[in-house]
């Protein structure tokens, strides 16, 4: 009897990790077993961000970005007329003399996102986002075909991202949840392409639906481009085998889902497509035989668009978080200024207020997915895009190819930032890095194989070293630093500054490079004892998991430290009533408030009690 049930424990025990390895189950036993790790580990990643966001959920604290803070002047007068009316404000008459709000309103059909706005209350919706983003991570490794170990390591590296983070932040929510929906899209997708069936048709317009109901159409068309890459290929090879009956069938139930999308998500698309020729946005579709002149007048303008173009040099920061200094708001004390703080940021952007940084074991991951699963039609597809993207990325950095897009395709023109497009850099790496993990785990390693493995993680090591050796011949200067403190204290003086400024930001890349160059040897570390087979790949599998999952969320929990306020009394500080707020509403004539012009097109105060002509809006009109 003990030896029975010493057997069934050891048999338990062998299934775990041939589930966490990936192989797939055979038994009814090994199905609920599989789902039961899976349910643990969805309770996991529930634990961890909740504690993440113990602010949030525990101390009644919000986001303390820019954008939240403004956005409550901004729609100060539209909420107060929806509180006492009870009906939905269509006017905002304190911004920019009056303008539009019906625009802004979300979809009022009930679906998803509806119920995860009607149980905020209970807990906060942002918690659910990024839950329902870590199931989908999860669940887009499992189909896949890769390792349950794959899908957790998918699963923390996307929700750990600190891009995501600084969203919730500054307050970018609609783009936080177009980009949860991505996993869901990509795998509802897949199934049409494979399966093509009725049910497939309805998960994918379910899914895509969600996605364009959340308005930021810039992710909608990054995921558009997602979709058209990963599905070139299987849409052809349909036309080379002459399947005809698929491709028609193929066809028709895509149409009938856009068909669909269309009709669930027709109430805030055909109101933003009503407004946006009257906004800064506005334009119509591109025609190819117009002046260059006369397209720049439509959409954002390219220069406007184009502010936020990311460098070749900013690439490092994808791969070493401060290698550039870390964000605008931070800053480094130095000695030799009696502690006083300088800007830590001296990359090329105006400003920066998030990291993009991947993950570097995601990154080696990703590459050793590409090199060694190459073969498979979706890694080509992703691999391209990817490369594609991080053109893409630096915008009028790599002109020619950003122009093309910006005044040939139809609505492209409509986007500013093109450093936005590394959401999808990144979410593609981590695609790719399931790929590379699910080899290490489930590959028999040959010579050839071991080999190449090593040349590949030696000069992946060393390529992060690389900056210890030419960190000190770099500018660490931003572009107009020098002539600004050459304006106020003279150049001889503003020299010196700038040498202690190099010398502060430089300590600060060494210690970024160092710490990267750690958790390469770490990890590496854990992928030589995989490619060794000592039996135990499950374990050192795991072990990566952890070790991904440590190098994002360390970076996210020091991003995170300090960035949540009392909404309440920020409000009534930022604008709390004075002699001049008095003074004006004594006056019940009609009339519109000129802030001073400084802060014509920045400041939300003057919008919380009065009719004013300024204010900020991405969309104005």
């Amino acid at each position: 009897m003990a030896k029975s049930r010493k057997k069934t424990a050891q048999q338990s025990k062998s299934n775990s990790a041939e589930i966490l390895q990936g192989k797939s189950p055979s038994t009814l036993s090994e199905t609920l077993n599989e789902n039961r790790t899976a349910l643990i580990f969805f309770g996991v990643v529930f634990l961890a961000i909740i504690i993440l966001y113990k602010p949030i959920v525990f101390d009644g604290l919000d986001s303390s970005g820019s954008d939240v803070i403004s956005n409550i002047g901004n729609t100060k007068a539209a909420k107060d007329f929806e509180k006492q009316l009870g009906e939905r404000s269509l006017w905002n008459p304190n911004m920019f003399s009056g303008m539009p709000y019906y625009h802004r309103h979300n979809a009022a059909s009930w679906s998803i996102d509806t119920i995860i706005n009607k149980i905020d209350p209970l807990l906060d919706w942002r918690i659910w986002y990024l839950w329902l983003g870590a199931i989908g991570m999860f669940l887009l490794m499992r189909y896949l075909g890769l390792s349950a170990i794959s899908g957790m390591m998918a699963a923390f590296a996307f929700i750990l991202l600190p891009h995501s983070h600084a969203l919730i932040v500054v307050g970018h929510f609609s783009k936080l949840r177009a980009l949860v929906w991505m996993p869901y899209i990509m795998i509802t997708f897949l199934m049409l392409l494979r399966r093509r069936d009725l049910l497939s048709m309805l998960l994918f317009a379910a899914a895509f639906a969600l996605q364009l109901r959340t308005q930021h159409y810039q992710i909608v068309f990054y995921t558009m481009l997602l979709m058209a890459f990963i599905g070139f290929w299987p849409y052809l090879k349909l036309l080379i085998d002459k399947k005809t009956g698929d491709f028609l069938k193929f066809n028709g139930l895509f149409i009938g889902a856009i068909a669909l999308v269309v009709l669930i998500v027709a109430q805030p698309l055909f109101v933003t497509g009503d407004y946006t020729p009257y906004s800064t946005r506005g334009g119509n579709a591109v025609n190819i035989f117009e002046d260059i002149s006369q397209q720049d007048k439509k959409g954002v303008g390219f220069d406007y668009a184009t502010n936020w173009s990311y460098t070749l040099a900013e690439f490092w920061n994808l791969v070493i978080p401060k290698f550039h200094g870390g964000t605008s708001d931070e800053g480094i004390r130095v000695p030799q200024l009696n502690n006083q703080q300088i800007p830590a940021y001296w990359g090329d952007l105006p400003f920066t207020q998030s990291y993009e940084y991947m993950g570097v074991l995601v990154a080696l991951l990703a590459l050793l997915g590409i090199i060694f699963c190459w073969k498979d039609t979706l890694v080509r597809s992703i691999s391209l895009l990817t490369l594609m993207a991080l053109l893409l990325s630096l915008g009028k950095h790599f002109a020619p190819l950003y122009k093309l897009f910006f005044y040939y395709l139809p609505y492209f023109d409509k986007f500013r930032v093109p450093m936005m497009i590394l959401t999808l850099v990144s979410f593609n790496a981590i695609v790719l890095a399931g790929y590379g993990l699910n080899y290490l785990l489930t590959t028999d390693w040959d010579a050839a194989k071991t080999k190449n493995f090593y040349l590949i993680l030696g000069g992946f090591a060393l390529l992060m070293a690389s900056p210890l050796l030419f960190g000190g011949s770099l500018s660490l200067s931003s572009a107009n630093e020098f002539a600004q403190y050459a304006q106020r204290f003279g150049e001889q003086q503003a020299q010196q500054l700038i040498d202690i400024f190099r010398e502060a930001r430089l300590e600060v890349l060494r210690e970024s490079t160092m710490r990267t160059l750690f958790i390469v040897l770490l990890g590496g570390a854990c992928m030589w004892m995989m490619v060794r087979n000592s039996g135990k790949n499950a374990v050192w599998g795991l072990a990566l998991v952890l070790l991904v999952t440590v190098d994002l969320g360390w970076i996210s929990i020091n991003y995170l430290d300090g960035k949540f306020v009392d909404l309440k009394r920020e409000e009534q500080q930022r604008y709390g009533m004075n002699a001049i707020d008095r003074l004006i509403l004594q006056d019940k004539s009609m009339f519109r408030v000129v802030p001073p012009l400084r802060v014509l097109a920045s400041d939300s105060r003057w919008q919380y009690y009065h009719q004013s002509i300024g204010g900020y809006s991405p969309a104005k009109p």
